[in-house]
C-alpha cells in the first residue's frame, strides 16, 4: 500500500517536472546552463583557493 501511494507521488512529481521543464524556451535553458557554468567555476576557483 505505502509503496505504491510513494511511487505515485514520484510520478506525480515527474510529470510536473517534465511539464516545467517543457514549459521553457531553449533561450531559458541556455541562460540556467550558462550561469550553473558559471557557478562551478566560480566555486573551482574558490576551491583552489582555500587549498
Amino acid at each position: 500500500m505505502h509503496a505504491s501511494k510513494s511511487s505515485l507521488g514520484n510520478d506525480i512529481k515527474k510529470s510536473l517536472l517534465f511539464k516545467q521543464w517543457n514549459g521553457w524556451n531553449r533561450r531559458t535553458i541556455k541562460s540556467r546552463v550558462l550561469s550553473g557554468v558559471q557557478f562551478l567555476e566560480v566555486l573551482a576557483l574558490f576551491a583552489s583557493a582555500v587549498q
